[in-house]
């Protein structure tokens, strides 16, 4: 277990310390160009573990083919009923992450609640509103699945996703 400031570019100390018959290594990291950095410097040190990154991984600047990431929402190109709200995006902006539709569906939830609070006459409040968050209960989402939460206020059918990035950068859905 080794770790590392996100300021550092050079990991070719920590490189080699990556055991030769190591199958993985967990990158649970936030700049995902730094772990392409690593596992270029890992190549040239003749590193042949898979990397396993965290979502903050999931970004266009990690691109190891090979390589997996987790990601706690799906990629939404493949919820059917998604795709006019992804086509609508990416005709303002030319790339999507795994943060947006997330960030999106909670948006909705808000909202939804802050209306149900005023449909039934009363200003909304930060009580109220939350209350109606926890009502929540939609039977689907941008995200491809319902969502309600737990008495703990988690996500009730909450999920995580594993991606395989692939030899064109592409990702696939594998877990």
């Amino acid at each position: 277990r080794e770790s590392v400031s996100q300021d550092v570019t050079d990991f070719s100390a920590l490189v080699s310390t990556i055991p030769d018959d190591a199958d993985f290594v967990y990158l649970p990291w936030q700049v995902a160009a730094n772990g392409q950095i690593l596992a270029n410097q890992m190549a040239e040190q003749s590193k042949t573990a898979t990397i396993f990154g965290s979502d903050g991984m999931d970004s266009d600047d990690f691109t190891t083919a090979g390589s997996y990431v987790a990601a706690f929402a799906p990629d939404i190109a493949g919820v059917p009923g998604s795709v006019s709200i992804l086509e609508g995006f990416l005709a303002e902006y030319p790339d999507t992450n795994t943060f947006g539709p997330p960030v999106y569906a909670a948006a909705r939830v808000i909202l939804e609640a802050v209306q149900r609070v005023c449909d039934s006459g009363e200003t909304p409040t930060r009580a109220n509103v939350q209350a109606e968050i926890r009502a929540t209960d939609q039977a689907d989402s941008i995200l491809g699945s319902p969502i309600s939460f737990t008495a703990d206020g988690d996500l009730a059918e909450g999920q995580f996703f594993i991606f395989q990035i692939q030899e064109d950068g592409t990702k696939t859905l594998v877990g």
